[in-house]
């Protein structure tokens, strides 16, 4: 199923499918979809007694839908529907061992200061921006703890 939602692209035939789910005592099924830029979304599809139901013709109908989710849902949705081997395929720790390729673009500028910075802290680009991803993530870890002890007082 391909869908067009604010501008965007959501293709069950071009993303990753990460797992799925059929709910106990309905015909509803969802699949987590994961795009190859990041994004996730779920299919959602089921009968006429179910929240993806469509009215056509004075009468509920079997219907299905595609809707785009943050990574926060993501993880959320599949902590609660899948497995926890298919849980921790798409976001567990398994995932550092794991190598993608990734193309950017950078001003000239950018890209000098990148290999001056890598060159520098005797680092290759790979490295460096793998070391300055880990430090920026663990700043924002430490602000969401901060954030969390001032809300807690």
């Amino acid at each position: 199923m391909k869908r067009k939602i604010n501008g965007k692209v959501y293709d069950t035939a071009k993303a990753k499918s990460c797992g799925s789910n059929k709910v106990d005592n309905s015909d509803e099924y969802e699949e987590l979809y994961r795009k190859r830029n990041g994004e996730f979304f779920i299919y959602g599809s089921g009968g006429p007694n179910s929240r993806y139901a469509v009215f056509s013709n004075g009468e509920w109908k079997s219907g299905c839908a595609i809707y785009p989710i943050t990574y926060k849902v993501a993880c959320d949705w599949a902590k609660t529907k899948l497995s926890k081997e298919e849980y921790n395929r798409v976001f567990g720790e398994s995932l550092d061992k794991k190598r993608v390729s990734l193309n950017i673009i950078l001003s000239a500028k950018d890209n000098s200061r990148l290999r001056t910075l890598a060159a520098s802290n005797g680092l290759n680009v790979t490295e460096m921006i793998r070391t300055l991803i880990n430090d920026k993530w663990e700043e924002v870890e430490r602000c969401k703890n901060c954030s969390k002890k001032s809300d807690e007082n």
